[in-house]
């Protein structure tokens, strides 16, 4: 793909960090952990974090950062386990929780509180882990 939404980034021009032309340029971001999840970021304003689903990485969102970013801070990034995130450790080492703990943890490096960060998504991740810690 060329054009499009790489040519409204500041200077027009993308980096890639891989063979995909869908890769944008991201940098890396370490957790508290070791952890390096890659980041980008466009855009001023609130911030909003867009966070992918199971099948996929932080390219779900490509289609919604230019029109977010025009009045927000748009933040996407890849969860654990996913491109162009080096695979460490088992996959069944990473569960709901340590996906919304690094969410908490991105949040808080990007220097502030969302006004929204998918509040129905995080309190099932809760409810989950509560009920898992009881069983």
């Amino acid at each position: 793909m060329t054009g499009g939404f790489h040519q409204q980034l500041a200077g027009g021009e993308a980096t890639p960090v891989g063979a995909s032309t869908y890769d944008l340029p991201v940098r890396p971001v370490q957790l508290d952990d070791g952890t390096q999840l890659h980041v980008f970021e466009h855009g001023k304003g609130h911030a909003v974090v867009f966070v992918h689903g199971s099948f996929a990485d932080y390219r779900a969102w490509f289609s919604q950062m230019a029109d977010f970013g025009r009045e927000h801070r748009v933040i996407v990034y890849s969860r654990r386990h996913h491109h162009p995130n080096r695979w460490a450790g088992a996959p069944q080492s990473v569960d709901i929780r340590r996906h919304a703990d690094d969410l908490t943890e991105l949040i808080r490096q990007a220097g502030g509180r969302p006004r929204h960060a998918g509040r129905a998504v995080l309190r099932r991740a809760g409810r989950v882990a509560r009920s898992q810690e009881t069983a």
